[in-house]
């Protein structure tokens, strides 16, 4: 008979509470609990939510392989969850933890002619919309090059090629708003207009 997991001294009150209450409904899981199921009768055995949350921590791993560090960072948070069996939920929170450090991420700005910002900018990356206005926030973004495209009202005004390096952070992407532009040019380009 294995022995129930036990709780770590340094947890908070809230988190050894929500601990003693999963351990008297039952819901307490053991070391070998998947193991011991799988040899008493395969895998129909096995909690629903396990399998849900070995089969996130898979496609995390795939996805960072495949330089999706994005998904990855979701399916990694989709099992960060005391739901599921501890050695998932300890893998998922490490790859969690390890990701959010190295995860890109980009702050987009567009300013008009006078300088002032624009909040009413839609940014796409690679063709996809990643802000549908702009807030001074940071948007994750996977490492690589990329292209940026910056509209008003359907009619984009800046594009913009760069290429994005794993766990640079709040990369500032600036570009310039001319009411009167005919054609798409990037912050550098207006810069060297100057």
């Amino acid at each position: 008979m294995s022995r129930p997991v036990m709780l770590r001294p340094h947890l908070t009150t809230r988190s050894a509470t929500l601990g003693a209450l999963l351990f008297a409904s039952g819901a307490m899981l053991t070391g070998g609990s998947i193991a011991r199921a799988q040899e008493a009768g395969g895998e129909a055995k096995i909690k629903p939510q396990s399998r849900v949350c070995q089969a996130a921590l898979q496609g995390g791993q795939e996805k960072e392989k495949a330089g999706q560090l994005v998904e990855a960072q979701k399916l990694y948070r989709s099992c960060s969850d005391i739901a599921c069996a501890t050695a998932t939920w300890h893998a998922c929170v490490a790859a969690n933890t390890h990701l959010r450090a190295t995860l890109p991420s980009i702050v987009p700005v567009a300013v008009d002619d006078d300088g002032a910002p624009r909040a009413d900018v839609e940014v796409k990356m690679d063709g996809q919309v990643i802000a549908s206005q702009l807030t001074g926030l940071a948007i994750a973004v996977d490492p690589g090059p990329h292209e940026f495209s910056f509209s008003i009202d359907s009619e984009i005004f800046a594009s913009t090629k760069i290429e994005i390096i794993e766990g640079e952070r709040n990369r500032p992407l600036s570009v310039s708003y001319t009411a009167q532009a005919s054609k798409p040019r990037s912050h550098q380009a207006a810069t060297a207009q100057k």
